[in-house]
């Protein structure tokens, strides 16, 4: 039975070679998606949305072969790869570039591997509950698209491989031309609507038994091209090669080399890839645009926190998220984007009805986008993921390219004379020298320095501004200071208070 079941599975999903990414090998089995397409299937569209499913093939690069039970009943029956499917498109806005996730697919459960040799010298098991070392397995878009295969995204954990089998949500069920599968608003993939975009297409397995320390190559990616129009739906195809262990976001700074990439890890947990571009938009305005892609935390992410100086001006806060579909039971309000305290601060909404584990956190294999313009050029600093469930640490620091903040109590943002227009910290410090007495130790700039100068600093050691800016009682090191006032401050006011002479330029 199980040969035969092999045999199906090789005439039904017989696909054309894909390459496998170099990395070596590792201990136990190791599946990755060798191979994206090169097929996909127009499955039909509903309404405003069009519904398709593509061909994957996996491959077993590790150790020891790969657990592949197919079974309704018994404690093993969930010890099968699951197979995500998703759409992004990468496009120019306003001046500058986004790439958004578009579209996600449920998950189809794997069965029968059918050990092919398109990995290479596949060391072939003698039941189709295994794949074996080197060996591949392929799913063609009918199987993917097949919907009484497809399960939730929502009763798996993508880091530990735990899921329910069978699954409890929809199981077996069949619907209209979108349900279950990889579902798109048929106007993001228009070409006339989207002028110069570029459309890729990924697949992510989770599979049950590698161990934790794999589970970080698991998706792979493909560019994809749209063709005519049919039927209400845009035929897709695949160019190019698949780009083997890479998520695809990790394509954002190969398809514009001005964007960045970096990685995010939980203790004990799952993967983040956080991308980030800032445009220079001209006229002393720039856009910061981020796209956060969680891999296989369980524990997703429900805050994004960009620091943000409230004396600057920021303007079209936005985000944007992946819808899910077919009876999920996560909420889809958006995220909302408020500039306070500091900082521009998005954090997954709370809304009447919804049960707490239902809200719109980021969830595995999905990406959300946060964006704004600002006033700032970008300098390093660090961004904050808090992390939606309960655990240690509660949330993660990133270091990207923020706005560079003004100090506290500068006033140069209205000083066109002395920053021509652009607010840096630096600009200010120059602008205040140039402009104020140099008479070192005079922080509050009436021509002498007295005991009213060290009240000024002693106030603005407390973080009092209202008498003397940051800028003129952070006097140490001279002549510039060091962006905070401390006792060293202190110190040196008193030394100007003695007769110590200034060094301002």
């Amino acid at each position: 039975m199980n040969r035969t079941r092999r045999m199906l599975a090789l005439g039904i999903g017989m696909v054309v070679f894909g390459a496998v990414a170099p990395g070596g090998q590792a201990a136990g089995p190791d599946v990755i998606v060798s191979t994206v397409g090169g097929a996909f299937s127009e499955n039909g569209a509903v309404g405003t949305l069009s519904g398709y499913s593509m061909e994957t093939t996996s491959c077993n690069i590790g150790t020891l072969r790969a657990i592949w039970i197919e079974c309704t009943g018994g404690s093993q029956c969930n010890q099968h790869p699951v197979i995500a499917q998703n759409l992004y498109r990468l496009r120019t806005v306003a001046g500058s570039t986004r790439f958004e996730q578009l579209g996600m697919s449920w998950v189809k459960h794997g069965f029968c591997a059918a050990d092919s040799t398109l990995c290479g010298n596949c060391a072939s098991e003698p039941s189709c509950d295994w794949l074996g070392l080197q060996c591949s397995d392929t799913y063609s878009s009918f199987l993917n698209g097949s919907q009484p295969g497809l399960g939730p995204r929502s009763e798996i954990n993508a880091y530990t491989g735990v899921f329910a089998y069978p699954y409890v949500l929809n199981w077996n069920l069949a619907g209209n031309a979108t349900y279950k599968r990889l579902q798109v608003a048929t106007a993001d993939v228009d070409p006339a609507q989207n002028v110069g975009a570029t459309w890729l297409g990924e697949s992510h397995y989770v599979t049950t038994d590698e161990s934790p320390a794999e589970r970080f190559n698991n998706a792979s990616w493909r560019q994809v091209t749209v063709g005519s129009f049919n039927g209400g739906i845009w035929n897709l195809s695949f160019s190019g090669s698949t780009h083997a262990q890479q998520a695809a976001i990790e394509a954002w700074p190969t398809l514009d080399p001005d964007a960045k990439v970096t990685d995010a890890y939980v203790s004990g947990e799952g993967r983040f890839i956080l991308g980030y571009k800032v445009t220079d938009l001209g006229g002393g305005v720039w856009h910061y645009e981020y796209a956060l892609y969680n891999m296989n935390s369980d524990r997703a992410a429900s805050m994004f926190r960009v620091p943000v100086g409230d004396g600057l001006a920021v303007s079209n806060v936005e985000f944007h998220d992946v819808n899910y579909h077919s009876g999920e039971p996560y909420d889809g309000t958006d995220w909302g984007g408020v500039h306070a305290a500091g900082n521009v601060t998005w954090i997954t909404p709370s809304p009447g009805g919804v049960a707490a584990a239902n809200r719109n956190a980021l969830r595995w294999s999905t990406m959300y986008n946060f964006r704004f313009d600002c006033n700032a050029p970008p300098i390093a600093g660090d961004v904050t993921i808090g992390l939606f469930k309960a655990g240690t640490p509660a949330s993660l620091t990133v270091s990207v390219k923020v706005p560079e903040s003004i100090p506290p109590g500068c006033d140069c943002i209205n000083d066109g004379g002395c920053d021509g227009g652009i607010c840096t910290m630096q600009r200010c410090i120059d602008c205040l020298c140039a402009s104020q007495p140099n008479i070192y130790g005079d922080a509050n700039h009436d021509g002498t320095v007295d005991i009213f100068d060290i009240e000024c600093v002693l106030g603005a050691f407390a973080g009092d501004y209202s008498k003397c800016d940051l800028l003129s009682t952070d006097i140490i090191p001279c002549p510039s200071g060091d962006g905070f006032v401390d006792v060293f401050d202190i110190l040196g006011d008193l030394d100007a208070f003695a007769g110590s002479t200034g060094c301002c330029p």
